[in-house]
């Protein structure tokens, strides 16, 4: 199995204008991870079909897409994810949503200071944490399945799925 992981220079639903790049060089499955922000989640739906220009995607819960693409002879299975976990106390939903609130959980097990609100913009609240707090936290979710399993639920559906096909 030959796995790529690509940081695309194109954010959110603008990678679909050119994923077709990638099934001609012969990705016959992807994972598009894309994080909600502040969009709705039948919008974001819609907007990938109207993009990919097919009726082929199917919504398998309110996260997570799947679809086959065929361009210039060539196929691929494409699973979308949708990052974020839609809380009300956020302004956007987005990974970082997941990291927060993993670090909520789980602060009490971190010996470190935490004087931030849980509210507001997750990404200004993750990247607002030291690199220490960061690594600590990662170091700490590497022992804790139940909640990684639970916080990252919709990330963890999606790869089962990418590596089942």
């Amino acid at each position: 199995m030959i796995v790529d992981l690509a940081f695309p220079m194109y954010k959110g639903l603008t990678i679909l204008r050119y994923i077709s790049e990638y099934v001609r060089l012969g990705y016959s499955k992807m994972l598009l991870l894309v994080d909600q922000e502040d969009l709705d989640l039948d919008k974001i739906h819609d907007d990938v079909r109207r993009i990919l220009r097919t009726r082929e995607i199917s919504r398998l819960d309110e996260r997570i897409f799947i679809g086959m693409l065929n361009f210039a002879g060539y196929s691929s299975r494409l699973i979308i994810c949708i990052q974020g976990l839609g809380l009300t106390w956020y302004e956007k939903h987005n990974v970082e949503e997941h990291l927060v609130e993993a670090l909520k959980a789980l602060r009490e097990h971190l010996n470190v200071n935490l004087n931030i609100e849980f509210k507001g913009d997750p990404k200004r609240i993750w990247y607002s944490l030291s690199k220490e707090v960061h690594h600590k936290l990662f170091r700490l979710l590497i022992q804790e399945k139940d909640k990684v399993n639970n916080l990252f639920k919709v990330q963890l559906t999606a790869l089962k799925m990418l590596l089942s096909s």
